[in-house]
């Protein structure tokens, strides 16, 4: 809640004011102002002029280092989003990955679309001169329209005992805006769970304690993106606490990751993905009024959306 004050009091504080102290306050206000200089300074790297990313030093040993992605670190989950790789930063792409631990990335578009830092064909490689390598090592066509690929990422530069490590890429080509579905969506969320509970028994295994990330990337890395991140948060809180937070999550992510949910589509969504995720792991019953009624009018604003982005492409 907004405190009030008298006209009077705001006046004469306003008044009796130094200059050092009004430029601390901007100061202040300037700290919170998300900035896009990094991706204004790297034009070449970034596949759409329209499309900013906020400002992030994604690598540490490196600030100069720049990919069109941010991260979204929770409780439930931690992810990178970011667009598909330009044929000029496949390197820096393969490099984000590394340096993030990266064991599974879910790829929104098709393979043709995913920027060419993976081959999708088995026993083929994609090779970054003296840097990495990503081979692609088995493919897995699995339900609901979804491929995974098994990968072996090299780093040229990394000791040998840990130079290499197997990536899981799961290809779904996701509408941006026609309905999705919400087993399509399921599906990509339970396979991704997987990988990570298996990398994380493998890792419990050794000696090694770093936390690993998961990359989600579409073309631009948006609307979708942002969108899936979102959802799979809200069903891993499901799952974790039987409760979600819709609001805040998408609050969250929009303070990370720029032009997430500028569209009422990705919103309605994610909700209409995680409202029957609660149906399949028993939260709520199927046969509730309340739970028939939220899924039809969510399915109605979604149909409603599309029809309107529709008939905007049409004209």
């Amino acid at each position: 809640m907004i405190e009030a004050e008298p006209i009077d009091e705001f006046v004469h504080e306003q008044t009796t004011r130094g200059k050092e102290t009004y430029q601390q306050d901007l100061d202040e206000l300037n700290m919170d102002d998300k900035k896009i200089e990094r991706f204004v300074r790297n034009g070449e790297k970034n596949r759409f002029t329209n499309v900013a990313c906020f400002d992030e030093v994604l690598d540490r040993d490196n600030e100069e280092f720049y990919c069109h992605a941010n991260t979204f670190s929770t409780p439930y989950g931690n992810f990178i989003i970011s667009q598909a790789p330009k044929e000029n930063t496949c390197g820096d792409h393969l490099h984000l990955m590394w340096i993030y631990n990266v064991h599974t990335v879910v790829c929104l578009v098709s393979p043709e679309e995913a920027g060419g830092y993976f081959v999708p064909k088995e026993g083929e490689t994609f090779t970054v001169f003296q840097k990495y390598s990503m081979k692609t090592t088995a493919i897995f066509d699995e339900k609901q329209g979804i491929t995974v690929y098994q990968c072996e990422l090299k780093s040229y530069k990394a000791p040998k005992a840990q130079s290499r490590r197997t990536v899981y890429i799961i290809c779904c080509d996701t509408p941006v805006a026609a309905l999705r579905s919400p087993r399509q969506q399921t599906a990509l969320m339970e396979y991704m769970w997987a990988f990570e509970e298996t990398e994380a028994i493998e890792r419990n295994g050794t000696t090694s304690d770093a936390t690993t990330t998961i990359l989600v990337h579409g073309v631009a890395g948006t609307r979708r993106c942002a969108s899936f991140v979102v959802t799979a948060v809200m069903c891993r809180q499901i799952l974790e606490t039987g409760q979600f937070s819709a609001m805040e999550t998408w609050i969250e992510m929009r303070k990370r990751r720029a032009h997430a949910c500028t569209r009422k589509h990705d919103f309605y969504s994610s909700l209409y993905t995680v409202f029957a995720f609660a149906i399949q792991c028993c939260t709520v019953s199927e046969s509730e009024a309340n739970y028939h009624k939220a899924m039809e009018v969510l399915k109605a604003l979604l149909e409603k959306r599309q029809n309107r982005d529709k008939d905007r492409t049409d004209d």
